[in-house]
C-alpha cells in the first residue's frame, strides 16, 4: 500500500452563479451539479488516478449517496475493506457555491463522518501500518483523527496532516504529524497569532513558520499560497515553489484543487521524491483541476505521475 487516508467522504452538490447573493437577497443560478467529494475521498480517488495504491478508512450513511460512494472508490482501484455503512445516519452532504470567477463557499453537514470512533481505526491498523504515507484531514472526529496518526507513529509511517477545518487542537498533534500542509489563515488559526509580515519571501514566511516549526516534531512544512504557489518550508531552508500558469479566464472552479495539492504531494512522497519536488508537481497537479467543474469530477483530466 502506498498511501492510506484516513478522513471524511461526502456527496456533493454543486450551484453555479455569476456572484454570491447578499443576506436576504435571490439570485438565479446558472447551473447544478452533483457528485463524489469529502477531503478524504478527493485525496483517495486523486492519489489512485496518479498511480498510487491506495486504502481508504471512512463511514458513509445508510442511503443511496453512501453505496454510491463506495462503489466509486471501486470503479477508481481504491482499497474499500474499511468504507463502512452506519445505519440510521446520513452521508456527509457538501452544499457548495460557485461563482464567475471560480470562488466557493461550502456548507458542510457532517452526517456519518462524525460517527468514526478511535475504535474504527484501531480496526483499520493493518491498513495504516502497511502504508509508505499515512494523509489525514480534519472532516472526521478529532479522536479518530489522532487515533490515525498514533497508529502510523507506533508503526513508523510517514504522517502528512491537513489541519482543515480548524479547530483547537491538543499540543499532543504537534509530536503524530511528520509534513504540516495548510495555508496561511490555517497557519495562523493553529499557531494563535496574526501574521505582521507578508508570505512574499523566504525571509517573511520562515518568520511566519517559526512557531510550528519550533513546536512540531516536524520534518516540514507545506504552505499553500493560493495563486502565488507554494513555499516549503524546514529547519534548514525555505523554497518557493511557483504557481502553474493557469490564465485567469482558464479558471472554472477552485473547489477540490487543495485536495489534489494534497494527494500529489502524498503520491510524490510515498515515491521517495523530495519535498520540493513533490510541492512543484503538486502545484501543477492542482493548476490543472481548476480548468474544470467539480471535486472528484476535475480529477479525471489528470494522468498517472
Amino acid at each position: 500500500m502506498d498511501v492510506a487516508v484516513v478522513g471524511s467522504s461526502n456527496y456533493d452538490m454543486y450551484t453555479y452563479m455569476s456572484r454570491f447573493p447578499a443576506p436576504g437577497e435571490t439570485i438565479t443560478g446558472k447551473k447544478f451539479q452533483d457528485g463524489f467529494g469529502g477531503k478524504g475521498a478527493n485525496q483517495a480517488v486523486c492519489a489512485s488516478i496518479l498511480g498510487a495504491k491506495v486504502g481508504i478508512v471512512t463511514r458513509v450513511g445508510d442511503d443511496k449517496f453512501g453505496r454510491e460512494i463506495r462503489e466509486n472508490y471501486e470503479r477508481h482501484g481504491v482499497d474499500v475493506t474499511h468504507v463502512k455503512i452506519v445505519e440510521g445516519v446520513t452521508t456527509g452532504i457538501a452544499n457548495i457555491w460557485v461563482d464567475d470567477s471560480g470562488e466557493n463557499k461550502i456548507v458542510l453537514i457532517p452526517g456519518a463522518n462524525y460517527k468514526m470512533t478511535a475504535a474504527d481505526v484501531v480496526a483499520a491498523k493493518t491498513l495504516i501500518s502497511e502504508a509508505k504515507l499515512l494523509v489525514c484531514q480534519n472532516e472526521i472526529t478529532l479522536e479518530a483523527t489522532l487515533e490515525a496518526l498514533r497508529c502510523a507513529k507506533q508503526s513508523h509511517v510517514s504522517t502528512l496532516f491537513n489541519p482543515s477545518p480548524m479547530i483547537d487542537f491538543p499540543d499532543e498533534i504537534f509530536s503524530l504529524v511528520d509534513i504540516w500542509c495548510l495555508n496561511q489563515t490555517e497557519l495562523e488559526l493553529l499557531m494563535k497569532f496574526q501574521a505582521e509580515d507578508m508570505y512574499d519571501t523566504p525571509e517573511n514566511i520562515r518568520r511566519n513558520c517559526s512557531s510550528l516549526l519550533s513546536k512540531s516534531s516536524c520534518n516540514g512544512i507545506l504552505l499553500t499560497l493560493g495563486s502565488k504557489g507554494a513555499a516549503v518550508v524546514t529547519k534548514d531552508d525555505v523554497v518557493m515553489i511557483p504557481p502553474a500558469h493557469i490564465r485567469k479566464k482558464e479558471v472554472v472552479d477552485t473547489t477540490g484543487a487543495g485536495d489534489s495539492f494534497l494527494a500529489t504531494v502524498a503520491v510524490c512522497l510515498a515515491k521517495n521524491k523530495s519535498f520540493v519536488d513533490a510541492a512543484t508537481t503538486a502545484c501543477h497537479t492542482s493548476g490543472e483541476t481548476v480548468k474544470y467543474a467539480g471535486c472528484q469530477a476535475s480529477y479525471k483530466y489528470l494522468r498517472p505521475l
